[in-house]
């Protein structure tokens, strides 16, 4: 009891010494509060508990030896011995039945169920050809909001530029297509894009022409298998001639 008086007291001193050191003086007030509750619950738990009486060495009565004698089982005991009579071996003269193996049947059972095999169809490889669709292509001279503008198959050597506009509708997975321009069939450019999902998937391609560049061009719409699309021809002219 002393010993926790002790403790508790030194806790407050440090409590009321880191109190002033903060600046908060107004816990002082508190600490000591709380201090003198424990101080009395302290005092009012040692008077109120019941003692305990331990008692003294002399009045325990000695607790006497209940082990068995060991002598009493030292001692041989006589078992009397008796003999066994032999009984005469009887054999069951009835032949028993041993049931035959069924048959196996399971084996032409499974046989009979086995399915024919079929021959593959074509469905898949159709689907997947059929997953881009092009369903639009035009060589024109310009794209304003997506759209064509001047399209046609004759153009004069004195535009700047030419676009393939295509429109492809997309039922599968994500594709990487080409457009593959040809001028007098001699490949000239090549223009990557990949093609989203999509029933109207919109694309262009654009390429240079020179005022040299008179004759047959071609371009041609290829997917990532190599697969020809669709295929566009025109004809680049002198500017004197009728379009």
């Amino acid at each position: 009891m002393i010993m926790a008086l002790f403790t508790t007291t030194f806790v407050l001193v440090v409590l009321i010494f880191a109190a002033f050191r903060l600046k908060i003086p107004m816990a002082v007030g508190p600490l000591v509060v709380v201090y003198f509750i424990y101080i009395g619950y302290s005092l009012f738990s040692q008077y109120t508990q019941p003692k305990i009486e331990i008692p003294h060495v002399d009045a325990i009565k000695e607790i006497p030896d209940l082990r068995l004698n060991k002598e009493k089982f030292l001692q041989p005991m006589a078992i009397p011995v008796v003999p066994d009579t032999p009984k005469p071996l009887t054999l069951d003269s009835v032949p028993k039945k041993i049931p035959k193996p069924a048959e196996p049947v399971e084996e032409n059972i499974k046989n009979e169920l086995k399915p024919q095999n079929k021959p593959t169809s074509n469905l898949a490889t159709n689907a997947t050809e059929e997953t881009l669709v092009l369903k639009e292509m035009l060589i024109c001279q310009g794209i304003i909001k997506r759209t064509p503008v001047k399209p046609g198959k004759r153009f004069s050597n004195m535009v700047d530029s030419l676009y393939c506009y295509t429109k492809i509708s997309n039922s599968g997975r994500k594709q990487e297509l080409q457009h593959i321009w040809y001028y007098n069939d001699r490949e000239m450019t090549r223009v990557l894009y990949n093609v989203k999902p999509s029933f109207n998937y919109r694309s262009w391609s654009k390429k240079t022409i020179y005022p040299e560049n008179i004759g047959k061009w071609r371009v041609d719409v290829m997917d990532q298998d190599g697969n020809i699309l669709g295929s566009r021809s025109f004809t680049i002219d002198i500017a004197s001639s009728k379009f």
